[in-house]
């Protein structure tokens, strides 16, 4: 339950698996998550957006993901530009 950071470079994870960890009571602390070069796009995504045990989370990266446009641009506005890292 005190886990800040979650690192999963190129696990393989999809957008079923980030769905999981967006609903996990587990990740409440969680301020940074890194999702690289994983096989996530908008549901993955949205999950996250609208998450509320992370709540707390300041930085999401994702660059090797494949959101859409207008996702992207959703997810700078709710971390804000400087905290997502896209690529």
């Amino acid at each position: 339950a005190g886990l800040r950071r979650l690192r999963l470079t190129g696990n393989g994870i999809t957008d079923v698996g980030l769905q999981a960890l967006a609903g996990s009571p587990h990740l409440a602390r969680l301020a940074v998550l890194d999702v690289t070069n994983n096989r996530i796009e908008d549901e993955g995504c949205r999950a996250v957006l609208e998450s509320v045990p992370l709540r707390h989370l300041r930085r999401f990266i994702f660059p090797g993901v494949g959101p859409s446009y207008r996702m992207k641009l959703a997810l700078e506005e709710r971390y804000s530009r400087d905290a997502v890292t896209l690529w």
